[in-house]
């Protein structure tokens, strides 16, 4: 080395990649980024299901209806503990003849 480049120091620019500063940017850019959709998507998740509820309802609705008209307008009744532990749909006639007044 010669004595006017003993004390200078020499900045190379490579060009071969990504700076450790210019990925923790990116980085941050993207995360500020999910950071503003996350809330817009936890409502459409939630219009998502009220909009399920809704539909299983309706749905229920009609089953209901469909029922009444097969069975003279009388409501299913619904028997939790029937002998085989299974849930039933029965008519009774006590409930029959309690809409029918």
């Amino acid at each position: 080395m010669t004595a006017m480049n003993k004390g200078k120091r020499r900045f190379v620019l490579r060009t071969d990649g990504f700076t450790l500063i210019e990925l923790l940017v990116v980085v941050s850019i993207i995360a500020v980024l999910i950071a503003m959709l996350l809330p817009s998507l936890d409502r459409a998740r939630g219009e998502a299901q009220a909009i399920v509820c809704l539909g299983l309802h309706k749905n229920f609705g009609v089953a209901v209806m469909l029922y009444r008209d097969d069975n003279d307008d009388a409501f299913p009744v619904f028997h939790p503990l029937s002998p085989d532990l299974t849930p039933t749909f029965e008519m009774t006639s006590e409930i029959h003849n309690t809409f029918q007044r």
